[in-house]
């Protein structure tokens, strides 16, 4: 766990564009797609975390639904050395316009340093589930 710990923080590059920076900023929404798209975003975390990371997500109407796969095994060369972890995995439904905020939440939520944080755009899908996705994560307030 530490070594997946150190992996994750030791950086310091911006993960958006590849420039030197603090690691920290996000870009997903520049200049890329509708708000209005419908993504996945993947992050893995320690299983210990992985539900309170996602309640937060959902809380704070940056996800609509996370589901919580546990185990998964993730298997890495860091610092030229083969590692596992086990870890849990947190396929997460949003859209774009919430992309950038879901990521800075993981930043303040999750345990790592430098966090997996990565989104796909859903292609297909029964269209009043991706519109459920849209409603719960609009950039309308909600209820604390």
């Amino acid at each position: 766990m530490a070594q997946e710990e150190e992996r994750r923080g030791s950086e310091d590059r911006d993960r958006s564009d590849g420039r030197e920076g603090d690691g920290q900023r996000v870009r997903a929404t520049e200049g890329r797609g509708r708000p209005d798209e419908v993504l996945v975003g993947l992050v893995t975390a320690p299983p210990d975390d992985a539900g309170r990371i996602a309640g937060v997500l959902v809380e704070r109407g940056f996800a609509a639904c996370c589901n919580v796969v546990s185990p998964v095994t993730s298997i890495f060369t860091w610092k030229g050395a083969r590692e596992t972890e086990t870890e849990a995995l947190l396929v997460i439904k949003t859209i774009r316009a919430r992309s950038d905020d879901l990521a800075n939440c993981v930043r303040e939520v999750h345990p790592y340093d430098l966090p997996e944080v990565i989104f796909l755009p859903v292609t297909a899908g029964l269209e009043d589930y991706l519109n459920w996705v849209r409603d719960e994560c609009g950039l309308k307030e909600k209820a604390e």
